[in-house]
């Protein structure tokens, strides 16, 4: 219940700061808006490949942020004897002006452990487990956080994307589309 509670908390934050953002004129637009790209990264026995999409928010003037994005996506993640699914949402701040970003972000992520509830659903089927499993149960909500490099034309129509991710592909690279 209280990841719920957060989830929706954060869902709603992020809802305002589209909503204070998406209607207002831009007379300038300096990036496209839109970006579909594909993830897929590996460490060793972790690893995972999604498919995201990206909104761009808002820009600034500032070196250390100069624009905004919100990210969701999902895809299938493996951790040694575990897999499952991901799903997540995510704010994303980049570093100057031209082709080259440094790239950052914050956000939640849903990790559902396909394995672990197929076992547990295997052992109360054989009697082993008095209580049936639910697939809520085998699903992690936590933060994640990203830093990695992008190459982005602010008016190109192509994304490369390097870099790490803490939950669960570890080092990543992307490739997309900007519209």
């Amino acid at each position: 219940m209280k990841n719920r509670i957060k989830i929706s908390s954060i869902i709603s934050i992020l809802l305002i700061i589209i909503n204070n953002n998406l209607f207002s004129q831009d007379t300038n637009p300096e990036y496209n808006k839109n970006t579909v790209f594909i993830t897929v990264g590996s460490f060793g026995i972790l690893g995972g490949a999604n498919l995201n999409y990206e909104r761009f928010i808002f820009k600034t003037n500032k070196s250390i942020l100069s624009s905004f994005w919100l990210k969701a996506g999902g895809g299938y993640w493996y951790e040694w004897v575990d897999n499952g699914t991901q799903f997540y949402i995510s704010a994303e701040g980049l570093t100057g002006h031209n082709n080259s970003h440094i790239e950052y972000g914050l956000g939640i992520t849903s990790l559902y452990d396909a394995e672990s509830y197929r076992i547990n659903v295997s052992n109360y089927e054989s009697g082993h487990e008095s209580k049936r499993p639910t697939k809520w149960g085998e699903t992690d909500i936590t933060a994640i956080g990203n830093l990695g490099y992008r190459y982005q034309k602010p008016k190109g129509h192509f994304i490369f994307r390097t870099g790490i991710i803490s939950t669960p592909i570890a080092l990543y690279i992307s490739l997309g589309v900007v519209f």
